[in-house]
């Protein structure tokens, strides 16, 4: 779109001289609906109608002083606006707001069209006019001769001088206009221009006034910010008395802080003190343990590497004799079975046992017979050892049956006829004794007895029997637990 380069003025002169319609475009602030309308402007259909159609368009910005003088002729309601005047001053179309393009096309056709339809119009009717001016010269004024009396009666002196000028030049190229007419708008003109000068005069007596009321509320303004200084220096005092009051609470609290950080170190330093003594007790306490432990079991080792075997006999009679833990069972039952004299069984009491022929070729440790046992001896009568080792049927519960009250027969023929005691022709002494068994036999054990030929003696303490023999300072110093076997 070709805009005016000119000032409102120039460009209305120039669409007179033309004698085409004159557009003022009144554009916002970098507002969407006006950038729509710039998009319209620009389109090149419209640019191409207002050129054939010798458009003088000018554009303006709402917040300019052009627009300001211009809103006082024509109000301005809605932005953006578009105002088409005819030639005498009349608003053809208003288009206001953000409108469509096609309906902008339309407006804009439909305002070219009625503009020439217009002139078409009063071009025929020249004649009549003139003649009826010729009779009636100042019977009648023009109507665009009003509207430019009224414009420039809103307008500086120097405007109004100027659209005066205008107005003559187009009455002159019209030949519509009486000198009197001319006269009548000069006169408005002036009337315009001391209406200015009065409301000038009575805006600048507002403005004293206004700068009055400004001073004094400056002066108002001034002991307030004073009256408000001097409250700030108060509040400001008050608050440094609260902050030396609070870093003397929050020393005070440091100090007290420092105490009983004081106190813990000493503390925990004693705690810690005390602990490493702890620490150096209980590794010396574990220390010793361990040393005693270790004593215990060498001593242990020591005492299981022979096997003290106790032979108990049915008549109550006992044998022992010590073994190597690494040696059979069949060590054992060679050495009873020479001494018997005849084919025996062996079996322990706790747990409740009996040897079988297999068990004959384990060593004592593997029986559970180190380092201290009791095996019961049990003579089988007419049997072999072997046959009477593989019947584990009904003859070997027999025989355990019966075995109490064997020993019980042989108990009191041994009180009324006396036997000599068993003696151990090896290395190692034989010594007859008896004992309690122990464990679950404890209520069913026999008093402790002594034997006439022998001399051997017992004594029981509690649940535990000392067997003594007076050949035999071992045998005499032994300790027999419940379960009967021997304490080392």
């Amino acid at each position: 779109m070709e805009w005016f380069s000119g000032n409102i003025p120039q460009a209305i002169q120039t669409s007179k001289s033309r004698g085409s319609i004159f557009v003022v475009y009144i554009t916002g602030d970098d507002d969407d609906d006006s950038k729509h309308m710039d998009e319209a402007w620009n389109n090149p259909e419209v640019s191409q109608m207002c050129k054939k159609g010798s458009v003088v368009a000018i554009k303006i910005s709402a917040s300019s002083e052009a627009c300001t003088f211009f809103s006082q002729i024509y109000p301005v309601v809605i932005l953006p606006a578009a105002y088409f005047i005819g030639d005498n001053g009349t608003p053809l179309e208003v288009i206001g707001g953000k409108v469509e393009l096609q309906t902008f096309k339309e407006k804009v056709k439909n305002v070219l069209e009625l503009h020439r339809n217009s002139k078409s119009l009063g071009t025929a009717s020249q004649p009549q006019a003139t003649s009826t001016r010729s009779d009636k010269p100042h019977s009648a004024v023009d109507p665009a001769s009003t509207k430019a009396a009224v414009a420039s009666s809103r307008k500086t002196g120097a405007e109004a001088a100027e659209e005066v000028a205008l107005d003559d030049t187009s009455s002159d190229e019209n030949e519509d206009t009486s000198k009197g007419d001319i006269q009548v708008r000069v006169e408005r003109a002036k009337e315009k221009i001391e209406q200015r000068r009065t409301e000038k005069a009575r805006k600048e007596a507002e403005e004293e006034r206004q700068k009055e009321i400004e001073r004094r509320k400056f002066g108002q303004n001034v002991q307030q910010l004073r009256q408000n200084q001097h409250e700030q220096e108060l509040r400001e005092v008050k608050e440094q008395l609260r902050k030396e009051k609070e870093e003397q609470r929050k020393a005070r609290e440091r100090i007290k802080q420092e105490i009983e950080r004081d106190r813990a170190e000493r503390n925990a330093k004693f705690q810690k003190e005390k602990f490493e003594k702890q620490q150096v007790m209980e590794e010396a306490r574990r220390n010793t343990m361990l040393k005693k432990q270790k004593e215990a079991a060498e001593a242990e080792v020591r005492r299981s590497e022979i096997a003290r075997i106790q032979f108990r006999f049915p008549d109550g009679a006992s044998v022992s004799q010590q073994f190597p833990s690494s040696q059979t069972l069949q060590a054992a039952y060679d050495f009873i079975s020479e001494r018997f004299g005849g084919a025996v069984t062996l079996s322990t009491a706790f747990p409740k046992r009996t040897f079988c022929q297999e068990d004959l070729a384990s060593t004592f440790i593997e029986l559970e017979l180190a380092p201290t046992a009791v095996i019961l001896v049990v003579p089988v009568s007419g049997l072999p050892f072997g046959s009477r080792l593989g019947n584990s049927g009904g003859g070997g519960i027999l025989s355990l049956l019966v075995s109490p009250f064997v020993f019980i027969w042989n108990f009191f023929m041994s009180l009324i006829f006396p036997a000599p005691a068993v003696t151990n022709n090896s290395n190692s002494s034989a010594q007859a004794s008896t004992s309690a068994a122990g464990g679950d036999r404890t209520k069913s054990s026999t008093n402790a007895f002594r034997r006439p030929a022998g001399g051997n003696r017992s004594r029981q303490d509690g649940n535990i029997r000392r067997l003594r023999n007076s050949s035999d300072e071992e045998d005499e110093n032994a300790t027999w637990n419940g379960n009967s076997t021997q304490q080392m």
